[in-house]
């Protein structure tokens, strides 16, 4: 099972919840349960700053735990590096 919306606009920009420390910058991820009843982590990421805001007491929940500071970071370069053909 997966997430697949329309797609409503280009996606000219991503919004990524990050953690930093001594050590530099790396993108945050929450535990997801599956419908199978496994765990994964999933990237707190997103392409819409609303979506990306609706996230953030999940990235201070992480930055509380882990003893980090949290960040919200916009990226607004795209480059493709791979495209698969259908």
């Amino acid at each position: 099972m997966f997430h697949n919306p329309k797609n409503t606009e280009p996606l000219n920009r991503l919004y990524a919840w990050t953690s930093v420390d001594e050590g530099g910058e790396g993108i945050l991820a929450a535990e997801l349960k599956l419908v199978s009843g496994e765990h994964t982590l999933t990237p707190l990421i997103t392409g819409n700053l609303e979506l990306a805001n609706q996230l953030r007491h999940v990235a201070e929940h992480i930055g509380k735990e882990a003893g980090k500071t949290v960040r919200l970071v916009r990226y607004d370069r795209a480059e493709v590096v791979e495209e698969i053909i259908k």
